[in-house]
């Protein structure tokens, strides 16, 4: 049997990685995701849009009134599609699935698409509404269902302003926002909105 000198198997392997095909490089799209899940696209304006770390899921704002089922009434929904089957949720609503009985504005949604933040001017969406703040941030965790209001002092009372303008970490469980509540934290003296940071965990 006739062996390939070194030099000579050097160069056939040298040979055989030159002529392998490049791996073909990804084309662009752009595709829009304010649509329903059969593809219809909305009936009213949408923005506010936000992806999530993992880029699995975008959160966004809509007045459509045809994106899920149960929407007839034109106002500002905040709602999660999941990019790879085209599934749409709302997420503007109560624990129980409750729809919210007002306007939902700013969302920002976690590295996972588990938790989305959001404000709202709605009265229904947790228990003991303060009717003189105008509007609440809350969190919702998709995969409990569970919503509760997060615009809170650190003793869990409810601010006295309106909130709003959320933003999540990672993990969902570190929040920001802006209020106008002066009783979030002591000695809020100066009467304008600030930016507040609160952790859950």
């Amino acid at each position: 049997m006739r062996h390939l000198r070194p030099a000579a198997l050097m160069a056939v392997l040298v040979g055989c990685v030159a002529v392998a095909p490049a791996a073909a490089e990804p084309t662009p799209r752009t595709e829009r995701v304010s649509v329903a899940a059969d593809g219809t696209q909305a009936d009213r304006e949408t923005g506010g849009a936000d992806l999530s770390g993992d880029g699995r899921f975008v959160v966004l704002r809509s007045m459509a009134t045809n994106l899920v089922p149960g929407t007839p009434d034109i106002q500002h929904r905040v709602y999660v599609k999941e990019l790879r089957t085209g599934r749409i949720e709302l997420v503007s609503v109560a624990s129980d699935g409750t729809r919210a009985n007002g306007a939902s504005w700013s969302s920002s949604i976690s590295a996972d698409g588990r938790y989305v933040v959001f404000d709202s001017e709605a009265t229904n969406l947790a228990p003991g509404r303060n009717p003189g703040t105008n509007g609440d941030v809350f969190l919702r965790d998709r995969a409990t269902g569970k919503v509760e209001r997060v615009s809170l002092a650190h003793d869990g009372s409810q601010g006295n302003g309106r909130s709003a303008a959320p933003s999540t970490d990672l993990a969902g469980k570190t929040l920001v926002f802006t209020s106008a509540a002066d009783n979030l934290v002591p000695g809020d003296t100066n009467a304008v909105y600030d930016a507040f940071v609160r952790r859950l965990g």
